[in-house]
């Protein structure tokens, strides 16, 4: 039985605790793909799936030695079931200045990959940017790019 109660029962807390959505979640193996040193930096990633949509989640914690070095691609964990179809949202923190942090726009690019690009406004718009040492400002020990991806699976 997928649900632990029946309809037209009085729900407690305790028959909300025991829904679980999927299963646990899966450790995102080698999630990079390109325009990152890791250094001695940090990368916690992992996905979990829910019926036919994937959930995965990206963090990567610079360290001394880390470097943005062009165009931040991922490797998504599962194919996509429909090319550039990933959508996602995502920050990029600078530990330094926390209110400077900013927002990271995540284009998916094939069924395989998304890109992660930094904002800049215009007076009439927003628009991407290529990540570099000093977009979306200089990273240093401690800044974070973090993103959320959710997607179709194959």
């Amino acid at each position: 039985m997928p649900w632990p109660f029946s309809p037209g029962e009085i729900l407690t807390a305790a028959n909300l605790n025991a829904v679980t959505v999927g299963p646990a979640s899966t450790v995102w193996s080698s999630p990079i793909n390109a325009g990152i040193t890791i250094g001695n930096g940090s990368v916690t990633a992992f996905y979990y799936p829910a019926n036919a949509h994937l959930f995965a989640f990206f963090k990567f914690t610079f360290g001394s030695t880390s470097a943005v070095t062009g165009d931040v691609s991922l490797v998504l964990p599962v194919a996509s079931s429909i090319s550039h179809a990933a959508t996602g949202s995502g920050w990029y923190f600078d530990a330094s200045a926390p209110s400077s942090s900013s927002p990271a726009f995540i284009l998916s690019t094939s069924t395989s990959t998304v890109i992660l690009r930094g904002s800049v406004a215009s007076t009439t718009h927003t628009t991407n940017v290529v990540l570099s040492a000093t977009v979306p400002f200089t990273w240093a020990t401690g800044d974070m790019i973090i993103a959320n991806v959710h997607y179709l699976v194959a």
